[in-house]
């Protein structure tokens, strides 16, 4: 059982985003482990808040129009394929037991893999679910994290459709891919509708 007492560093507030299709992925197959390697792509990239989610960043950053105004909705369709990409640096100071921290998620919506100082600490796929991270790899001064979130439409291609199996046309996804069902309505495919990417912290 997690000890509440236990110092925290939360890491809400300002983030970095950047995205970029799963066609430049297929291509390039990027190393996103440190910032560094993502800076180098040149990627399109943004201020973010977390908790937050990505239409909101990128409506704040004049990138998009507002996304509940009219049919604007159906534009982020544009976006269903994207791969969207989370960092920030952030400061340990020394009384934090770098040796025996955990980092805390309630929520990422839904697949990820996470990098702590340049190291793979673990990944995600249930939308549903907060999740706990071992950290070894923490360190006294500045740190960086970093959350690779893959599309869901392109990873729900990689289960086996059972002849057994049915669907609607923009439900299909929701078969095998643990997201909120309102994700899946007439008009927001799995990756249209808010990704959140919700309050971490440090423990």
């Amino acid at each position: 059982m997690m000890n509440n007492n236990r110092p925290k560093i939360s890491l809400d507030g300002k983030w970095q985003l950047s995205w970029f299709k799963n066609s430049e992925y297929d291509t390039l197959n990027p190393d996103l482990s440190t910032i560094e390697n993502i800076e180098k792509y040149n990627f399109n990239t943004v201020s973010a808040t977390v908790p937050g989610n990505f239409e909101l960043d990128l409506f704040a950053n004049g990138i998009i129009d507002d996304p509940y105004f009219g049919t604007n909705t159906l534009k982020m369709q544009d976006f269903e394929c994207m791969h969207m990409v989370y960092y920030r640096t952030f400061e340990i100071c020394g009384e934090f037991d770098t040796a025996n921290s955990v980092l805390c998620f309630d929520a990422v919506d839904t697949i990820s893999d996470i990098y702590v100082n340049g190291n793979w600490i673990g990944e995600t796929d249930n939308m549903f679910i907060p999740y706990m991270c071992d950290d070894n790899y923490l360190q006294i001064g500045t740190n960086e994290i970093i959350v690779h979130i893959k599309p869901a439409t392109i990873e729900a291609r990689k289960y086996e459709v059972q002849p057994s199996t049915n669907a609607m046309k923009y439900n299909s996804d929701s078969l095998y891919i643990r997201k909120a069902p309102h994700m899946y309505r007439l008009g927001h495919h799995a990756e249209n509708s808010f990704r959140r990417y919700l309050a971490q912290c440090l423990y």
